[in-house]
């Protein structure tokens, strides 16, 4: 009775201390690891094979361990019941890190409890992980536009936009180009713009040049950005911006038709005797009025002349100025305010004004050239008188 007793007990002993104390340490799984490098602010997934190289084992549990740093999301526990030679496991789960743990390096663990065939205790291996946490960054070109939206064969533009951020993380070395098959080989668009913080707008602009044989048409130019992250500057970070360009010949202009040239010069010269306060008519028949005027003895005639003609020199040239204010068409000029389409020019009205004034001038210049006239006419017969009277005294 008491050797059976002492054999239940030593039973129970060996069985409690299979369970509780780990064996041998020993690396019969193969582990590999995927999604070390994690993006802090967002769920990343990671993913672990492992691999049995030896003998099949029972009823295993895998467990992951993480930093207090990083969030391990969902259960960190697996249960195989076997796991045969040269079979692989895999093994999922997402992982979370902190903007403030930035560039920095975690580690953890994976865990392994398994038995052998025959085994009475279970044998535990640990393996080491390692985890990398970077910032993101994205960087966005928007608000793009091309001044002017057209160009001509060698003739060039300015392209200005924004360059955005949205990442958590500063970008370094961001540059600006723009590449086309339109642009001259020799010119080369590049803007340096440097750091780019997170969520702060950065403008840029670039001039672009096009070949000078081109031909008409619409080419596509592509606006991109290049940066780097300083963790990991193996890593290129790009963006790009596709628009549009319309290239044609600058359009020749016509030659003006001998009809309208003939208009203009008419509309020029009528302008010109508009603007011109020389009453021509007024003046001849002035002339002609006092050339019969001077040699009439009358005076009573020559001031009744004179009067008529200081009259109807007025009224001439005050119906040559109302005859050029209907003739002459009203200038006009593009003022960029739009016209109301079928509305038809308006004649130019009676310029009160400048008639007076034609009527007022046309009655001053006769006089004065009459007047003129008069004085040269009485100079010379006063020469004429004492010409005479000095011939007389001579004969005397």
């Amino acid at each position: 009775m008491y050797s059976q007793f002492l054999l239940l007990s030593l039973l129970a002993l060996a069985t409690f201390t299979a369970v509780s104390v780990h064996g041998q340490q020993l690396t019969r799984l193969t582990m590999t690891v995927t999604g070390q490098d994690l993006t802090a602010g967002f769920d990343n997934n990671v993913t672990i094979s492992l691999k049995n190289s030896y003998t099949t084992i029972y009823d295993t549990d895998i467990a992951i361990s993480l930093p207090a740093s990083l969030t391990l999301i969902g259960d960190n526990h697996w249960h195989y019941d076997s796991i045969d030679p040269g079979e692989t496991v895999t093994i999922s789960f997402q992982a979370y890190a902190t903007t403030s743990g930035i560039g920095s390096t975690y580690q953890g663990s994976l865990t392994a409890t398994y038995k052998q065939l025959g085994d009475v205790s279970y044998t535990q291996e640990s393996h080491a992980l390692s985890f990398s946490v970077y910032g993101w960054l994205s960087l966005t070109i928007y608000d793009v536009q091309m001044t002017p939206s057209s160009s001509t064969p060698g003739g060039n533009v300015t392209v200005s936009g924004n360059l955005l951020n949205s990442g958590n993380l500063a970008a370094y070395n961001a540059n600006v180009t723009a590449e086309s098959e339109s642009l001259a080989p020799d010119t080369l668009p590049s803007t340096f713009i440097g750091e780019v913080d997170p969520n702060i707008p950065r403008p840029f602009s670039l001039l672009l040049i096009f070949k000078s044989n081109l031909s008409d048409g619409n080419y596509t130019v592509i606006v991109r950005v290049s940066a780097i992250d300083n963790n990991r500057p193996a890593l290129p970070i790009t963006s790009q911006h596709e628009g549009q360009i319309q290239i044609k010949e600058t359009p020749q202009q016509s030659t003006p038709s001998s009809s309208r040239r003939e208009t203009s010069l008419t509309s020029l010269a009528l302008q010109i005797v508009r603007s011109t306060p020389t009453p021509i008519l007024p003046i001849i028949i002035t002339g002609l009025l006092v050339g019969f005027v001077t040699k009439n003895t009358d005076r009573r005639l020559s001031k009744k002349k004179l009067g008529l003609a200081s009259m109807l020199a007025g009224i001439l040239n005050g119906g040559e100025t109302y005859l050029l204010i209907l003739v002459t068409p009203t200038p006009t000029f593009q003022t960029g305010v739009a016209i109301q389409t079928g509305a038809s020019t308006a004649r130019q009205g009676l310029d009160l004004t400048s008639i007076v004034f034609s009527i007022l001038l046309g009655l001053l210049i006769p006089l004065t050239i009459m007047g003129i006239g008069m004085l040269y006419s009485r100079a010379k017969k006063d020469t004429d008188e004492n010409a005479n009277q000095d011939s007389a005294n001579e004969s005397d």
